[in-house]
């Protein structure tokens, strides 16, 4: 199975829906974000999962509540949209992976000053073109990037691409791009206990079906 993290899992059907295929799975705490969940929560979550690793998704959270988290947390991977000062990190942190938000205006540019600079630091960078909704057929009009850029920066470091997947366009961005890792946001509860993975499981079988 190629490498899939799931973002921002909120409650249990998630986290035992993305286990049995995800290599993360990741728990936002950052209280600015719809999907934070508290410790409790995600601790709750996990004592259920067996398989994947698991990322607290720290966003903007500054390095001090980051460090307090970690001391109460079972986890040794961190996910943050910041550049923190990495030797001050809690000792418990093995593994930190950057988020990179693209906007409209985002240059390659922009993109490869984080990744030169935090490189030395960083296990991961994810590439978020989802956030926004940033469509792969739409680089070059709705975006600065275009998708050689794309391309280039998975050349640069190990790199989770995130966009919004389709049936239509996985197999195409795997295959130009050829990142670590390809990310999906967990999504909301229909309604207690009851969720829908369909558009997921489409993308997912795609790649099944082309020995990824």
């Amino acid at each position: 199975m190629f490498p899939i993290k799931a973002n921002s899992v909120c409650d249990l059907s998630a986290g035992r829906y993305f286990a049995t295929f995800a290599e993360w799975v990741g728990f936002c705490f950052d209280a600015a974000e719809p999907s934070a969940i508290t410790p409790t929560t995600a601790q709750s979550i996990s004592a259920w999962l067996s398989g994947p690793r698991l990322v607290a998704e720290c966003g903007q959270m500054s390095i001090t509540a980051i460090n307090e988290l970690m001391q109460a947390m079972p986890f040794d991977t961190i996910q943050t949209d910041n550049d923190l000062p990495f030797d001050q990190l809690s000792r418990n942190i093995s593994t930190v992976i950057r988020r990179i938000v693209v906007q409209p205006t985002t240059s390659l540019e922009d993109i490869t000053i984080i990744i030169a600079a935090q490189k030395p630091y960083i296990a991961h960078f994810l590439i978020d073109f989802a956030t926004n909704a940033l469509y792969w057929e739409q680089l070059g009009i709705d975006t600065q990037l275009l998708p050689q850029d794309v391309v280039q920066l998975c050349r640069q470091a190990s790199v989770i691409l995130q966009f919004p997947f389709t049936e239509a366009n996985i197999l195409s961005i795997i295959e130009q791009c050829q990142p670590t890792a390809i990310a999906f946001e967990s999504g909301m509860e229909k309604a207690v206990g009851i969720r829908l993975f369909d558009e997921i499981a489409v993308v997912i079988e795609q790649l099944d079906e082309a020995g990824y």
